[in-house]
C-alpha cells in the first residue's frame, strides 16, 4: 500500500489469497510475494487490478506482469527481474570485489533478501518453491555481470541443494533458513591436489568414530572456502567398483570452526578472483 500512486490495491493479507495469473489461478503464500513484490517491484513497474466483480474476495488479477519463481508462470519478467538487478547492483561493483578477491557479505545477505537464493527451495524453510528453469534463468543473468568470479561463488552457495534432496529434518531447519536469507555462505569441497573433474577418484574419506565421522583429506579449489561458514565436502565412504567408479562417495556438511578443518591459505588466481577459493 506504500508503492506508486497509480497502483490499485485490494485489502488483502499477505500469505493468504490466490493470484490469478494470465487466468490461471497460482496458490501464492509469504515466499512468492516477497519475490513478487521486493524482486520485481523494485525494478520493473508492476500494475494491479482490482479484482473483477463476482470473483473470490481473496483472488486479485495481475496484469501486465507475470514472475517466473513458481511453476506454469511465464519466465521474461522474471528475466528481466534478474537482468535489472544484477545491472543495478553487481556491475557497477564488479571491479572492486575482483580487486578485494571477494564479494562481500552484504551482497549475499542482498541476494536473501530479494529471494535469489531461495528461489528453488522449499517454502517451509523461507523458500519460493520455485522450479529448477528459475534457478537456470538466475544463473544466465548472473552471468550477465562479466565477473565468473562473482557468478560461480553465488552458484557455489546454491550448490546447497544436495541438503534439500538428502538431509535430514534436523539439518534442514538448522541450515536452510541461514542459507536461504544469505546469512551463511556455503563453500563447496570437490576438487582435491589428484582429483578434479574425475570425481570418482577423490581420496578424502570419512570412517565411523562412534556416533560421529572421522573425515581425513585435503581439498583445493573450494569454493567460498576462505570466508565460508558451512561446507559441503565430498568424500569416500566406501569403496567404489570398476564399473561404478562413483560408488562410496558421500557429500558430508562441515561447519566452519570443527575440529581439525584449516583453511591453509587463500590463492592467488590469475582470474575470476571476485571467487574467494
Amino acid at each position: 500500500k506504500d508503492g506508486p500512486a497509480d497502483k490499485e490495491w485490494m485489502d488483502l493479507a499477505v500469505g493468504d489469497y490466490v493470484l490469478a495469473i494470465d487466468g490461471q489461478e497460482i496458490k501464492a503464500g509469504d515466499n512468492y510475494w516477497k519475490i513478487l513484490s521486493n524482486t520485481l517491484n523494485e525494478f520493473i513497474p508492476v500494475r494491479y487490478a482490482k479484482t473483477p466483480t463476482g470473483e473470490s474476495a481473496k483472488t486479485a488479477r495481475i496484469n501486465a506482469i507475470t514472475a517466473g519463481a513458481l511453476n506454469n508462470i511465464r519466465y521474461e519478467e522474471w528475466v528481466a527481474g534478474n537482468r535489472a538487478f544484477v545491472e543495478k547492483e553487481i556491475v557497477p561493483h564488479v571491479q572492486e570485489w575482483e580487486t578485494a578477491g571477494e564479494i562481500p557479505r552484504a551482497l549475499w545477505r542482498r541476494l536473501g533478501e530479494l529471494g535469489f537464493l531461495g528461489v528453488e527451495f522449499p517454502a517451509e524453510y523461507g523458500g519460493a518453491g520455485g522450479d529448477f528453469i528459475s534457478t537456470v534463468v538466475f544463473a544466465e543473468e548472473m552471468a550477465r555481470c562479466r565477473s565468473g568470479g562473482v557468478a560461480l561463488s553465488v552458484l557455489a552457495h546454491m550448490s546447497s541443494q544436495w541438503l534439500t534432496s538428502y538431509g535430514t529434518e534436523a539439518q534442514k531447519r538448522k541450515y536452510l533458513p541461514g542459507i536461504i536469507s544469505g546469512e551463511m555462505v556455503c563453500a563447496l569441497g570437490i576438487t582435491e591436489p589428484g582429483a578434479g573433474s574425475d570425481m570418482a577418484g577423490i581420496r578424502t574419506r570419512a570412517v565411523r568414530a562412534g556416533d560421529d565421522y572421522l573425515i581425513t583429506g585435503n581439498k583445493i579449489f573450494t569454493t567460498n572456502g576462505v570466508y565460508g561458514d558451512l561446507y559441503f565436502l565430498a568424500v569416500r565412504t566406501g569403496p567404489g567398483r570398476p564399473d561404478r567408479r562413483h560408488e562410496g562417495i558421500s557429500m558430508f556438511l562441515v561447519e566452519r570452526g570443527s575440529p581439525g578443518l584449516e583453511v591453509s591459505r587463500k590463492l592467488d588466481k590469475m582470474g575470476m578472483r571476485a571467487s574467494d577459493t
